[in-house]
């Protein structure tokens, strides 16, 4: 899965079971990907190696909330229904808005 932000394609890590949802993106000292957490209404940065911005969506992926440079060992939960959580690098998402719709792209290997 990728997102094209600024004419920049970002890698998508899906994290929809235990194991993937459990790693995130730990362990990655730069990171150039993000991670999606489907039927998510918190995500924690412990461990962390990074900042990251945190982006909060609705079902059909429109930004309900936008978390810029979230430091580690910060928890950030939302309050709306139904939601799921887009994980960045930091500074993806200093272009984006509230209210604005992700078109998430299937990559074709």
């Amino acid at each position: 899965m990728e997102l094209i932000i600024d004419n920049k394609t970002i890698p998508i890590k899906l994290c929809n079971t235990f194991f993937t949802r459990l790693i995130g993106l730990l362990g990655q000292s730069k990171l150039t990907t993000g991670a999606l957490f489907p039927r998510c209404k918190s995500i924690h940065t412990c461990f962390m190696s990074s900042h990251i911005d945190v982006i909060i969506l609705s079902e059909n992926n429109t930004i309900l909330e936008i978390y810029p440079d979230v430091k580690p060992f910060k928890i950030i939960s939302s309050s709306h229904q139904k939601t799921s959580i887009l994980e960045l690098p930091p500074h993806t998402s200093q272009n984006l808005q509230i209210g604005e719709q992700l078109l998430l792209h299937n990559s074709i290997l």
